[in-house]
């Protein structure tokens, strides 16, 4: 009777564990590094000052064309900052 018994509660413990074996875990998104948040603050800092600085130049220049003037000379001057070009790495 003992046999049986231990003989079934082995395989069952062989099939649950068997069961993980096989099982993988999603690999979640890889985190940005600290220094991504970083340059993305220095980023909009730079670009609100230059959109200001234009604007108070230039007072016939729209917000919206003095933010795009901004972000093209920011992406000039700091081409290997990783939020110039969408995120890309130097």
């Amino acid at each position: 009777m003992k046999f049986p018994v231990s003989a079934a509660l082995v395989s069952a413990v062989l099939l649950a564990a068997g069961c993980t074996i096989f099982h993988h875990k999603k690999a979640s998104a890889p985190e940005p590094p600290p220094s991504a948040g970083i340059e993305s603050e220095f980023r909009d800092r730079w670009v609100d000052r230059r959109v200001h600085d234009l604007m108070a130049a230039n007072p016939a220049l729209s917000e919206t064309d003095a933010r795009t003037a901004a972000a093209a000379e920011f992406t000039k001057q700091y081409p290997y900052l990783r939020t110039v070009n969408g995120g890309a790495k130097p």
